[in-house]
């Protein structure tokens, strides 16, 4: 066994055979994530090792033993240190290593908290910073505009990647709470109820919430802007520089972080549910818990007292009374809504919307655009007609939408500018009637207005739509 375990593999041989033992690697790092931290106690470690290897044969255990090994491990660059603290020796992982097995279990991915969320942000705003304070070169094709736009790129991808995984982690958390609520006939026990309602509201409170805030479009932090904002800011850093290529891939960044938003907001809504009923069921327990004992104590003071007794002392009852003597309602008095001219108008222009978006006829004139401005009116007017059209237009198959749209209302929409296609195309990547496939091709439409002379550009990612249902076989499915 000595000679054994003196043995070394390569890196490359160790990772191969952790793979193939990758439970013990998982219940590691879950081990370390209940610490909160990135060290694993040796002692727990080696625990874990000997509870894994039961069960296993002869020629598996010697592989396990010799493999997992901390001088192996050291060896080949798995572990970075094994040093105590605090009287504690503690196994230090290599931190892609970490992630490496992660990535093998959905349940193990990183947490996403505002705390980390954050801290992926902050290379990006540092990176627009020395933008906008021309600290960087603006020289397309030199090489610190190509260094500077490679580490861009790799930051915003990376987040990306990781706010995906995370998603996909909590959109089956949420579907095992939505399945939690349809099943409420069968009660849970109180206690495991009031742990899974403590888990729900810890998971809701540190990462459901900060992310749903976080892939808002509105959202401003102190140190910046949100993701969706600060994409935005780069496409205008790159609209001014002329470079089309990396204009057009902010803009398929800003549409992919934005079609993220509805599935983290539908897991938010399923949590949400399950917190405010699970709240009113253990509240609903709690109370008839209490009005046990409170009718059992009189009860029990009853019979003790005289056994020829045969009705509880209402007083023996009082507890079971309001806390709080109902008085009698009034006639409520006379309020003044304070409100700005501000929040008012934006109040009427909802109004106005939700009523012409019902209207038979788009030119009907309506009760509320009395009191909006002329030019809301005529805004929200053709934003409606565009929907319309979008929803009632037959859309051809695997052809670039943004350009079949641009050909087909340019001469025959009446009032139709080029910054209408950025409305067309959420219409169409948020509707869950089709399809949208990314192609890697990036194209520009230029238009002039003849009047004013005003050139507007603006350059998109080539995408092909599909029915939802008629996908081809040779479609992978990426929105």
């Amino acid at each position: 066994m000595a000679d054994l375990i003196q043995k070394r593999f390569s890196t490359i041989e160790t990772i191969l055979k952790m793979l193939n033992h990758r439970e013990l690697m998982f219940r590691a790092i879950e081990t370390s994530d209940k610490r909160q931290g990135n060290a694993v106690i040796e002692a727990e470690f080696f625990y874990l090792v000997a509870e894994y290897k039961k069960g296993l044969s002869a020629e598996k255990q010697k592989e396990v033993t010799t493999v997992f090994d901390h001088k192996n491990l050291l060896s080949a660059k798995v572990l970075d240190d094994r040093r105590a603290t605090d009287g504690v020796t503690k196994l230090w992982f290599n931190s892609v290593i970490i992630d490496l097995f992660r990535l093998c279990k959905i349940s193990l991915y990183r947490p996403l908290n505002k705390t980390s969320l954050l801290s992926a942000m902050t290379p990006i705003w540092s990176i627009l910073s020395d933008v906008n304070e021309k600290q960087l070169s603006l020289i397309p094709g030199t090489e610190e505009y190509d260094e500077w736009t490679d580490t861009l790129n790799a930051h915003i991808t990376g987040l990306l990647g990781r706010i995906k995984a995370n998603i996909t982690k909590l959109e089956q958390i949420g579907e095992q709470f939505q399945e939690d609520i349809a099943e409420e006939a069968e009660r849970e026990l109180p206690d495991a109820m009031k742990l899974k309602f403590e888990h729900a509201s810890k998971l809701y409170r540190r990462e459901v919430q900060p992310l749903s805030s976080f892939l808002d479009k509105d959202t401003r932090y102190e140190k910046g802007d949100g993701i969706l904002l600060t994409i935005d800011a780069l496409k205008n850093v790159f609209v001014r520089n002329g470079d089309l290529e990396f204009q057009a891939l902010m803009t398929n960044y800003y549409l992919q972080y934005l079609d993220l938003f509805e599935p983290i907001k539908a897991v938010a809504d399923n949590i949400s549910i399950y917190l405010r009923k699970t709240k009113e069921a253990i509240a609903e327990h709690n109370a008839i818990e209490s009005a046990y004992v409170i009718i059992k104590q009189a009860y029990n003071k009853t019979l003790s007292a005289d056994r020829r007794l045969k009705n509880i002392k209402l007083s023996d009852l009082q507890d079971l009374a309001p806390e709080r003597t109902l008085g009698k309602i009034k006639r409520p008095a006379p309020i003044q809504i304070d409100k700005k001219p501000a929040f008012l108008s934006n109040v009427f222009n909802e109004l106005a919307r939700r009523t012409l978006q019902n209207a038979h006829s788009i030119d009907d004139k309506l009760v509320f655009e009395d009191v909006i401005q002329k030019d809301s009116a005529v805004a929200i007017r053709h934003s409606i007609r565009l929907n319309r059209w979008v929803t009632s237009h037959s859309w051809p198959e695997n052809v670039d939408f943004i350009a079949h749209a641009y050909e087909q209302l340019k001469n025959t929409f009446e009032g139709f500018k080029v910054p209408d296609l950025l409305e067309i195309s959420s219409t169409l990547v948020t509707s869950k009637q089709y399809t949208i496939k990314a192609l890697p091709a990036f194209k520009q439409i230029r238009e002039e207005d003849p009047d004013t002379g005003v050139v507007t550009e603006m350059g998109y990612c080539v995408r092909h739509i599909t029915a939802t249902g008629q996908h081809s076989e040779g479609s992978d499915g990426n929105q």
